[in-house]
């Protein structure tokens, strides 16, 4: 049995279909094709109408979450910091860095800074070390 499609006009067999419990044929009135560019279209109109919104709201909870501050606080230290990384000074997407053993929050840092007092576990005697060995190899 073949059942036409309500978008694009062409006859389908039912497997063609989308399964949808609520109507009289037990599918869905558009094709699979029709209906999952339908559903993209829908998808993609929505996430540009509210990707700002949503974008503040995730990052809200994500501070809040890991960080226990609010985007509020972000960006009132952003302002703070002049929008520029605490070690270099750089003007980049800044992330907040914190101490892992108490989770307060110190400043923002640009990712290969914050990347590199991980790297060194936070502990100035290794940052030390790593200055006098860079010092040392210094082309002369």
């Amino acid at each position: 049995m073949k059942y036409t499609c309500s978008t694009c006009g062409i006859e389908k067999v039912l497997l063609d279909y989308h399964r949808d419990s609520r109507t009289p044929t037990g599918h869905t009135s558009s094709c699979k094709p029709c209906r999952n560019n339908k559903t993209a279209l829908w998808q993609a109109n929505r996430k540009l109408l509210d990707f700002e919104k949503y974008s503040r709201h995730r990052k809200s909870l994500n501070y809040k979450s890991k960080y226990g501050i609010t985007l509020e606080e972000y960006e009132q230290l952003l302002e703070k910091q002049h929008k520029e990384c605490a070690i270099c000074q750089e003007v980049v997407p800044l992330v907040v860095d914190h101490c892992h053993t108490t989770g307060k929050v110190r400043q923002l840092l640009c990712t290969t800074c914050n990347t590199g007092l991980g790297s060194f576990k936070e502990k100035p005697f290794l940052l030390e070390k790593a200055i006098l060995y860079i010092r040392k190899h210094i082309a002369s």
